[in-house]
């Protein structure tokens, strides 16, 4: 994912997979929907997950 390298200079960091995923399944309950896996959810917990 080029989105967490521009986002994370000092490299990927082993809890992100993880992080991500939850921010992703939050999102989901949040809006009533199945917790999909795509890139647009991916970029969507990229920005929350990296707010510099």
């Amino acid at each position: 994912m080029t989105g967490s390298r521009r986002r994370s200079p000092d490299g990927l960091r082993a809890c992100y997979p993880g992080d991500l995923m939850d921010i992703i399944v939050g999102m989901a309950r949040f809006e009533e929907r199945d917790p999909v896996l795509d890139r647009k959810n991916a970029e969507r917990a990229l920005n929350l997950y990296f707010v510099h």
